[in-house]
């Protein structure tokens, strides 16, 4: 055992083996831990990528070429320009204002049609009408003179009908099987229903008595509602709005001599529903037929030709596509078509 008395003599500073152990220790694990950490460092790094030419090949030789930049030129600046943010200018807006509003006057007319081409139309005197035969039509079926009563716009606006209502009157000897071509030329009250209105006309079959008498017969208002109907009384018929050229057009009428385009609405309208049983011309005996049936259905045989925006029937209550609530929609009474003015 080494002694560490009195006695025990060693050179002055010289540490004992104990403390140098201990200091020879950690100065190993700090350089082992620096170099283990230097040796991650350095294996951690990526390889360098070297390319190795192939045989024939040459860096020197496959040397892309590159073209040069093009030259920059300096632009200078625009004084005149704009350069604080604002909003486009807003031009003027030109208000809608209706110019074709003068409507129609009531009036007769007649046209014969004996000889009409098929696909020919011809006017019916001075009205906004003309007659002819279809396209795939029979001229012989149709032959004949023909009239067209217009009603004034004050039956109009009783019967709740947007447009102008009229009464065609076959011949006797008319095919009822046959077709006859209806055309409108409403260019003068274009406007008259509203901006929209125009695009949406129409041909449709109505009862005599909206011709005749709105609010009487069949016309009349059904008290509660509740009396008995059949199929509408409204039929709309294949039709569509074509816009014309004024030289073109085939109604003769004057109230739009200065439009160089004129709006026609041309129909193909069954001649089946225009004759009546008795005779062609005594509508309101029709009107009353139909009256004393005890289901009140409408008949083809009751039904007359008018023009007016396409709309389903409401019952009872204007703009309304669906009848109103009650103990069976078989039993609303469906007076006659009423549409929303635009």
């Amino acid at each position: 055992m080494r002694g560490n008395g009195l006695l025990f003599r060693r050179s002055p500073g010289r540490q004992t083996r104990a403390v140098a152990r201990r200091r020879w220790g950690r100065a190993t694990r700090t350089a082992f831990v620096l170099a283990l950490s230097t040796t991650l460092a350095a294996t951690s790094l990526p390889a360098a990528a070297l390319a190795v030419p192939g045989p024939g090949m040459s860096r020197e030789k496959d040397r892309l070429d590159l073209p040069d930049l093009p030259e920059t030129a300096l632009v200078e600046q625009d004084n005149v320009a704009q350069t604080e943010m604002t909003t486009e200018k807003v031009g003027d807006v030109t208000e809608y204002a209706p110019s074709a509003v003068e409507p129609w006057v009531q009036d007769t007319g007649t046209v014969d049609l004996t000889g009409v081409a098929p696909g020919a139309t011809r006017p019916v005197d001075d009205l906004p009408v003309a007659l002819g035969v279809p396209q795939d039509g029979d001229p012989a079926a149709l032959a004949g003179t023909w009239t067209v009563d217009l009603a004034a716009p004050e039956t109009s606006q009783v019967a709740g009908v947007s447009g102008l209502i009229m009464k065609l009157t076959p011949p006797v000897t008319t095919d009822p099987a046959a077709e006859v071509t209806l055309s409108v030329d409403y260019t003068s009250f274009a406007d008259l229903y509203g901006p929209q209105a125009a695009d949406r006309f129409g041909v449709m079959l109505l009862p005599d008595c909206v011709y005749d008498a709105p609010d009487s017969g069949d016309c009349a208002d059904g008290g509660d509602g509740t009396e008995p109907v059949g199929p509408a009384p409204a039929q709309a018929v294949p039709s569509e709005v074509t816009l014309v050229p004024a030289a073109s057009a085939s109604a003769r009428t004057t109230r739009a001599e200065q439009a160089p385009v004129r709006r026609v609405v041309t129909g193909t309208v069954p001649v089946g529903p225009l004759l009546d049983p008795r005779s062609a011309r005594t509508t309101g005996v029709a009107a009353a037929t139909a009256a004393r049936r005890s289901s009140a259905y409408w008949t083809p045989a009751h039904r007359r030709a008018a023009t007016s925006p396409r709309a389903r029937c409401s019952p009872r209550a204007p703009g309304r596509l669906a009848p109103p609530p009650g103990p069976s929609p078989t039993r609303t009474r469906c007076r006659y078509p009423r549409w929303p003015v635009a």
